[in-house]
């Protein structure tokens, strides 16, 4: 048997491993590197609008 999903608010600490699996994704697999370059996904304005 399955555990049920349980899900919490995100917290300032879990955006690296967001970004991290944001740049898995098998169709569209980018680095955080190539994602600042574009100015698409950064580190810090993610953790200050995640409380």
């Amino acid at each position: 048997m399955m555990k049920p999903i349980c899900y919490r608010l995100a917290l300032p600490s879990d955006v690296a491993s967001g970004i991290v699996i944001r740049g898995q994704t098998r169709e569209n697999a980018i680095s955080e590197a190539t994602l600042n370059e574009l100015g698409i996904t950064h580190r810090v304005p993610w953790i200050f609008s995640v409380f």
